[in-house]
């Protein structure tokens, strides 16, 4: 792997070609594998579906909730989403579409 991130009992890497692999406890889906895996541990990286087209940019994990930066300033967020205005988790990657406050991204060395 390329490069590792660590969220609460779940891990996120990214391949050398580039894409995004989860393992770990899927509570609140977390890893972003689909309703199938949740609440289940996934002891293998395994690849996450419907970010095949997205060239990352950067990636990170929360406590139970990930986020990915794609190029063209896309953003996906999967997992518990209890801070925000969706009263159900996420279980797999979902393009953010409209943000309630403007967005400030810090630099990010590519």
């Amino acid at each position: 792997f390329y490069s590792v991130q660590v969220g609460q009992h779940f891990f996120l890497a990214q391949s050398t070609d580039g894409h995004l692999y989860s393992w770990g406890y899927n509570g609140n889906g977390r890893l972003g594998l689909g309703e199938e895996f949740v609440a289940q541990v996934v002891s293998v990286p395994t690849r996450i579906p419907g970010l095949e087209a997205v060239h990352i940019k950067d990636y990170a994990c929360g406590g139970a909730h990930a986020v990915v930066w794609g190029k063209g300033d896309v953003l996906f967020s999967w997992g518990d989403q209890s801070d925000s205005t969706a009263a159900e988790p996420i279980p797999c990657p979902l393009a953010i579409t409209s943000l309630a406050a403007p967005l400030s991204l810090p630099a990010i060395d590519s």
